[in-house]
């Protein structure tokens, strides 16, 4: 099951209420291990992908190990799985008419 911080959500949502605003929450599946979110990361995410590309095979391996052990680190999940809280703002600006 995932984790969420009900208090941030339950005051997220009030905000976005007052504001009239639509609220979206997202949630990552968790079921990956950490070894398998760098792999999804390397091939996919453009800044991991363009330093394991552009550094040479010692040097990747080494950023893949220190990528690794931060993500062990940080990562809450006590069943196996992968699953590492982050916090992030969405800001959304429109153009007055």
């Amino acid at each position: 099951m995932h984790r969420l911080r009900t208090d941030l959500l339950e005051h997220a949502a009030a905000r976005a209420a007052v504001e009239g605003l639509p609220l979206r929450t997202e949630v990552a599946d968790a079921q990956a291990l950490t070894g398998t979110l760098f792999e999804l990361f390397r091939d996919w995410f453009g800044p991991v992908a363009t330093v394991i590309a552009r550094v040479d095979p010692g040097r990747a391996a080494a950023f893949t190990r220190d990528w690794l052990a931060v993500a062990d680190q940080h990562n809450a999940a006590t069943d196996g799985t992968c699953e590492i809280p982050a916090a992030y703002l969405e800001v959304v600006a429109v153009k007055a008419a």
